[in-house]
């Protein structure tokens, strides 16, 4: 993925509701080899080769629920961490479970790692040539082979005036980059790679789907009867937890009370006042 925000909200409904071999080919692009996946009902530890168990969950829960549904409501990204957040909808309708038609609700937890595309090799060659075109590039390098085969018969005040020429060549070349367009910006020099820059790619490195109780129990129990009951239970332990807290509080009040009402009495000036008076 190069934008994991928009493009996860088409993967996920691929991945659960597509046919498998549409299935196949987004777990073996979006996901590294070793991935794990984690759920309330599957677990698969990242090993490698891990990627095929993951390719057969996805189709366990197509052959679960043929028409299931998946609607994403919400993804965040947190950039630093490589963790992505969605939050979704899945419309599950279980094959052993009849009557029952489920909406449920729940976040997924993606970790993602980085693998940027491999830097394209440029050709300095290649790039001049394409610059200057292939006929001119032949003229060039027929001119420096016939230049570097020519013998110098040259004597006397000639052969000294050419060997001077030669020198500052040399020097002149001796302070040569290597780069004809060294003196030019990176905007205008042919040899600097132009347009958008490769971008990095993110892959599914773990799955961790987080449910409510309440939610992944209605999978398992029709009309809603296992959430109901999960709900009373969850607000029957909040209300012990409240008063247990009063309890407590009441425990510490009761015996502060008490240590400093007992310090008082040790305390032989305070006994001492109180048998005069």
């Amino acid at each position: 993925m190069e934008d994991p925000v928009t493009e996860i909200r088409d993967l996920l409904p691929i991945l659960y509701t597509e046919a498998p071999d549409v299935q196949r080919n987004v777990v073996a692009n979006y996901f590294t080899s070793d991935a794990s996946f984690t759920n309330p009902f599957f677990r698969i530890q990242g090993f490698p080769g891990s990627i095929w168990s993951i390719h057969m969950i996805y189709r366990w829960c197509k052959v679960l629920s043929p028409r299931l549904k998946v609607g994403v409501e919400s993804v965040a990204f947190d950039e630093e961490n490589l963790l992505l957040y969605v939050s979704f909808r899945q419309n599950i309708r279980l094959r052993f479970v009849p009557f029952n038609n489920s909406s449920v609700k729940l976040t997924t937890v993606l970790q993602l790692s980085t693998q940027p595309d491999p830097q394209p090799a440029y050709d300095d060659l290649a790039i001049i040539e394409d610059f200057v075109g292939p006929d001119t590039m032949e003229l060039i390098e027929s001119d420096v082979a016939s230049a570097s085969s020519r013998p110098n018969h040259t004597k006397g005040k000639g052969q000294k005036k050419h060997m001077a020429a030669t020198s500052n060549t040399a020097r002149k070349t001796s302070e040569w980059t290597g780069n004809p367009y060294s003196t030019l910006t990176s905007t205008e020099n042919p040899l600097t790679p132009q347009g958008p820059q490769p971008k990095v790619k993110y892959f599914i490195q773990s799955q961790n789907d987080v449910y409510q109780t309440d939610e992944w129990v209605k999978l398992l129990t029709p009309f809603g009867v296992g959430a109901f009951v999960v709900i009373v239970l969850q607000t029957y332990l909040a209300i012990f937890g409240i008063l247990g807290t009063l309890m407590h509080e009441y425990v510490i009040w009761a015996t502060q009370k008490f240590s400093l009402s007992s310090d008082e009495t040790d305390d032989p000036i305070k006994r001492e006042e109180q048998f005069v008076e």
